[in-house]
């Protein structure tokens, strides 16, 4: 499959005319069809199917189209970077992520794309919904990771990156490292960290009954306080797996009905977008975030 198949059959996609879309991709109709026939000779199946002013793509087509346009977008995003780092111009990338967000998932892609970008500079703001939401609205950021919950302008687009289960964190002496799941009832007396900035932004909706007997809440901001204080036995945390999970961190399963939260990577559509930018962007789209999903992360908590 060529580039210029994908990027004929996208344009072809648009007007379903073979002639306009030959004028619009400045090729004769001739090789236009040729190329797309190539393309579905490969695909195994008909794309477009021809009935003069009726013509419309296929089911194969349609399901197709999508994936192609990915591939084109990830193609020119490359080709970008790739000259922005000839010329020497690419500008800093600035992400702005929800407080109770760690980078630890995402270090690797960002570190990948420090290696593309040779002098890069990366700034990564934290804030709460409200503060992400208006950095990314005001240009402050180019893009963000976030929970859906505030980031509601309409103008913002988005693509969902994982969602991952809320887990009880503690200390790895602590009684609950032999326990395969926590019940509500078992955290009576024990101080509990909550992050009223992330997901569980109720007690009582996560223990239900018990949360009067919790002895004290801990509102603790940021991830790495939280998780210091868990790992030295000072407490207990309900708190997104990748949030908190690390050396001297155990976990297990709350019991009951499974408690998650969704991150989801934000942009501002139709805002043109930097070299660097656009890579991270695909990068994190094309990722295989099944690790972090909530049933297989459920499996190894």
């Amino acid at each position: 499959m060529e580039l210029h198949q994908v990027r004929y059959f996208i344009a072809l996609s648009r007007s379903l005319n073979f002639t306009r879309a030959a004028d619009e991709c400045n090729v004769t109709q001739p090789s236009l069809t040729r190329a797309i026939k190539l393309l579905e000779a490969e695909m195994g199946g008909a794309l477009v199917r021809r009935e003069r002013g009726l013509s419309h793509l296929t089911e194969l087509g349609r399901r197709l189209l999508p994936l192609f346009e990915q591939c084109h977008e990830s193609a020119l995003n490359a080709r970008a970077v790739a000259e922005a780092v000839k010329a020497q111009k690419l500008a800093g990338l600035r992400l702005a992520m929800h407080s109770g967000v760690s980078v630890g998932p995402f270090a690797g892609h960002l570190c990948e794309l420090l290696r593309a970008c040779d002098g890069l500079t990366l700034e990564i703001s934290r804030g709460d919904a409200a503060e992400t939401a208006t950095a990314l609205r005001n240009g402050h950021a180019a893009l963000a990771i976030a929970e859906p919950d505030g980031m509601t302008w309409e103008r913002f687009e988005s693509w969902p990156l994982f969602r991952e289960p809320i887990v009880v964190c503690f200390c790895a002496e602590h009684p609950f490292a032999t326990a395969a799941s926590v019940s509500p009832a078992a955290l009576r007396r024990e101080r509990v960290i909550v992050s009223r900035r992330g997901v569980v932004r109720r007690l009582d909706e996560a223990l239900g009954a018990v949360a009067a007997d919790v002895v004290a809440t801990l509102d603790i901001a940021e991830e790495s306080d939280a998780r210091m204080l868990v790992a030295a036995g000072a407490a207990v945390a309900l708190a997104p797996l990748s949030a908190i999970a690390g050396e001297g961190v155990a976990t297990a399963r709350l019991e009951g009905p499974p408690l998650s939260r969704e991150l989801r990577l934000f942009a501002v559509q139709g805002r043109r977008r930097e070299p660097a930018e656009a890579m991270l962007a695909t990068l994190l789209r094309a990722a295989d975030w099944s690790g972090y999903a909530l049933d297989a992360a459920m499996d190894t908590a």
